[in-house]
């Protein structure tokens, strides 16, 4: 290393060979700002990551991002809104069937399924009135089409009972059609909207699966479960926790 002394009569200078590594040798009071081209360095090398602390703060707009962002490179309580993220949904299909009626697309979840469950039991006592249960409804957009199985477990608190009917109902104009038995021959199907019902209730629980098809018509609402007892009595009815409703839309 080479200091060459100015003359007096010069402002100060300090000529340095072009070989030392100033950072590494003095302590530095301030650095300038460097010019929107280059980068911040550290001698004569590049700052790496290693260098740089987890608590540095460094305000993300300096940062000149260049890759991809991996999976792994954003923590599980960043909380990134969905809106932030240009999603192409038109393209992944969730079983794998390219260009299937399965693939998930903007507009919705055609073909996928969707679950409602009773989270807890429901009571009906004194009365055969249709009622809306609880818990066992879903929400449909105007011409949709979906098929649905209904499944529900009920029980008399003490028997005999009032046993128990159910039907659904749907947004005005559409139409609802359940299924009378599972066939390879082919069945009869009848008006969901028309209650079913059963007079072999007791204090056993039994166990009911069926069959639905909705066609929508002009308006939206909900497609909804509904039950109550058969012939109203004082014994208590009782729709059980984790009955269920697993719904596909198809159009």
């Amino acid at each position: 290393m080479k200091i060459s002394q100015p003359p007096i009569s010069k402002s100060s200078e300090l000529t340095v060979d072009a070989d030392l590594d100033m950072l590494s040798t003095y302590q530095v009071k301030a650095l300038a700002s460097p010019a929107s081209t280059e980068a911040l360095r550290k001698g004569s090398k590049d700052i790496t990551n290693a260098e740089v602390a987890d608590a540095a703060a460094i305000d993300y707009v300096k940062l000149a991002l260049t890759g991809l962002i991996r999976d792994a490179d954003i923590k599980s309580d960043a909380a990134i809104a969905l809106s932030k993220l240009a999603l192409d949904l038109t393209t992944h299909a969730s079983r794998h069937q390219d260009g299937g009626a399965d693939e998930i697309n903007a507009t919705g979840l055609v073909g996928l399924p969707f679950k409602v469950y009773k989270t807890a039991d429901e009571v009906v006592a004194n009365s055969n009135t249709l009622q809306n249960d609880d818990h066992l409804l879903f929400a449909v957009a105007a011409n949709e089409i979906w098929f649905f199985i209904l499944m529900f477990k009920a029980v008399e608190d003490t028997s005999p009972g009032g046993n128990i009917k159910w039907a659904f109902a749907v947004p005005t104009n559409g139409t609802i059609s359940r299924f009378l038995t599972w066939s390879t021959t082919g069945a009869a199907m009848v008006n969901g909207t028309t209650a079913a019902s059963d007079t072999n209730l007791a204090d056993a629980i039994l166990y009911y699966m069926h069959a639905y098809h909705y066609v929508g018509g002009d308006t939206a609402g909900n497609v909804q479960f509904q039950w109550a007892q058969n012939t109203s009595g004082a014994p208590n009815t009782r729709v059980k926790q984790n009955s269920f409703i697993l719904a596909f839309q198809i159009k």
